[in-house]
């Protein structure tokens, strides 16, 4: 993920889009909404995956600051109905994967232990967190590309001449993005994340679990395709 300067500037001047009811974080008044905005059919490995495009968004409805994992990881689920509950309508994104050539001594990058280092600073580091006012956004841009819910059809064009116009059809109502970090593994976790709770409430509340888990999962977002 690019979360970059201009990504930032999205925080103060998105207030005008419309997107659905949220579903809240547990333990916070912090709800991730979202919505997709395009889908692309990309040719890899001899298949044809997709790249869904979206615009998320943080909203902190409480009345005081909070302090959020900078989205690292995550995971996409796709909804067959809208209508129906979560415990049987959602089925896996299959996120695909490159399987090229990659140097034997290429580092691994390992975002827990960075964490871990960063939460033992006296302030929290703007790379690895984000610190939300009461009332406001921190939106940006996540995609994904995907081996399932989605297929194509060829159109012809208007010009006999030109290539056919490819559709791409999703097989899902629509979906949900999910951000998931276990900090409790780790010997020094949750010692860690209590300290950081304390030491940095002047900036916000910290919301990760005392436990040292952290997890936010987005309302349903419609699912749809553009070219």
């Amino acid at each position: 993920m690019r979360l970059g300067d201009k990504m930032l500037k999205l925080v103060f001047t998105l207030f005008a889009v419309l997107f659905t009811t949220a579903t809240v974080m547990a333990g916070s008044e912090v709800v991730l909404t979202g919505n997709v905005t395009s889908v692309e059919r990309e040719w890899w490995d001899g298949n044809y995956k997709y790249k869904v495009r979206l615009l998320l968004q943080f909203a902190n409805e409480s009345d005081e600051p909070v302090i959020i994992l900078n989205p690292s990881e995550a995971r996409l689920t796709f909804v067959k109905d809208y209508s129906a509950g979560p415990s049987n309508s959602e089925v896996k994104g299959i996120l695909w994967t490159y399987k090229g050539w990659t140097p034997s001594n290429e580092k691994k990058a390992d975002p827990i232990s960075d964490w871990l280092k960063l939460l033992a600073e006296k302030i929290p580091s703007e790379h690895a967190f984000k610190i939300i006012p009461a009332g406001r956004y921190f939106a940006f841009y996540e995609e994904f590309v995907v081996e399932n819910g989605f297929t194509f059809r060829k159109e012809p064009g208007l010009n006999p001449k030109e290539r056919p116009r490819i559709v791409v059809i999703p097989e899902f109502a629509g979906l949900r993005v999910e951000y998931r970090a276990s900090l409790a593994d780790r010997p020094e976790g949750v010692d860690r994340v209590l300290s950081a709770k304390r030491n940095w409430k002047q900036f916000g509340n910290l919301l990760i679990d005392d436990n040292g888990e952290y997890s936010t999962k987005s309302s349903f977002i419609p699912n749809y395709a553009t070219n």
